[in-house]
């Protein structure tokens, strides 16, 4: 083989393989304009779901929003239809006549009873827990100190010249459980020091009360007019029970010791007599809507230094003033201290500021003012 045609082989050769490449640039270059036209078509794709992702998501916010305002719109409607019912059931007892509004009203006043009852009952039971917690399970006595003027010479009839002698007065409290809100009071007052500087206040047949001086206006707690005021028991929010406490397991038997007043305090009375049914529940009929209640009966007189029959006697010796039955000359209460048992015979006096079961420990007295 010449050169020539050796030429020729490699020249064929050459242009083969330049066509070749030539074949494969132009379907390089195809697959690249595919591949961009895809990319294209994917990119327009895409767009069009975030498009439609942004639709469905503010779809679904609208739907929340409305899901939201429709339950509204259930809660008010319930409670309308509840308002709508109740009004339903009024007119209609209305249109019933007399008969169907006193049943709607007796089943309201029970509702309203029931609600009461359980606030006394929450009351009752805190009470427990402050007079245990302060004074033990008990039992508790109160002592008065008392000071009356006695007549030695039947000849002197004028009270404000008698010598005036000292005796006291042994109260002991009904069981804790039994009245526990008004044994609290009680006790409270006593252990503040209240009942210092009090006095008789009615010395009547069936009863003799003991209690504070009723000056001016009550409401003036800003008042400072020494111990024994009303103002003292007033300003400390010691003055009245909340609610008239009652145990008909202890009735007003004689020499019992009751809580006067609706409601009732800070009086306080001995009854002389037998007094079960005048201070007992519906006893006092002439206190207009709550005549059924009944004064708490809270304790009784026990023996001390001396009978107190025979100190009851003797302060009934001293004259009253006037028809309000209020001695001439003034029977007062010195001061007033409680005393707990300590053992099966042995009473002890509680210092003020003390708890029962602090013995060394002096507590200052709760401030219990209150905004009037």
């Amino acid at each position: 083989m010449g050169a020539i045609e050796i030429e020729l082989i490699n020249a064929r050769m050459k242009r083969a393989s330049l066509d070749a490449r030539k074949r494969r640039e132009v379907e390089l270059l195809d697959g690249i304009r595919i591949a961009e036209r895809d990319v294209s078509e994917m990119a327009r794709s895409h767009e069009g779901l975030l498009l439609e992702y942004e639709d469905h998501r503010a779809t679904l916010s609208a739907l929340n929003a409305k899901h939201h305002d429709l339950d509204r719109d259930i809660i008010h409607n319930t409670n309308l239809v509840e308002t709508m019912s109740m009004e339903k059931d009024k007119y209609g007892a209305m249109l019933d006549g007399l008969d169907g509004i006193g049943r709607h009203m007796k089943a309201r006043e029970g509702a309203l009873w029931d609600r009461i009852h359980s606030l006394q009952g929450k009351i009752g039971r805190e009470s427990y827990r402050e007079a245990l917690e302060w004074y033990g399970p008990g039992p508790h006595r109160v002592e008065f100190e008392t000071e009356y003027p006695y007549r030695a010479d039947i000849d002197n009839p004028d009270p404000a010249t008698w010598r005036r002698w000292k005796s006291y007065l042994l109260m002991e409290m009904a069981p804790l459980e039994l009245m526990p809100h008004t044994i609290n009071l009680f006790l409270r007052q006593v252990h503040h020091g209240l009942w210092d500087e009090t006095q008789v206040t009615v010395n009547a047949k069936h009863v003799m009360q003991f209690g504070p001086r009723y000056d001016g206006n009550i409401d003036n707690v800003t008042v400072d007019d020494g111990r024994g005021s009303f103002h003292h028991f007033h300003r400390m929010g010691l003055d009245k029970v909340s609610y008239q406490e009652y145990n008909p397991d202890y009735p007003h038997e004689q020499y019992t010791i009751g809580m006067a007043g609706r409601p009732a305090g800070p009086d306080i009375y001995i009854n002389k007599l037998n007094n079960t049914v005048m201070h007992g529940p519906g006893g006092q009929m002439n206190d207009g809507e709550m005549h059924n209640e009944a004064d708490p009966c809270f304790g009784r007189l026990v023996n001390g230094n001396r009978p107190f029959t025979d100190l009851l006697t003797t302060m009934d010796g001293v004259p009253l003033a006037n028809v309000d039955q209020y001695p001439e000359a003034k029977i007062r209460i010195k001061s007033a201290m409680i005393l707990l048992k300590e053992d099966d015979d042995h009473w002890v006096f509680l210092e003020r500021g003390k708890k029962w079961n602090e013995k060394d420990k002096i507590l200052p007295l709760p401030e219990i003012s209150i905004e009037l």
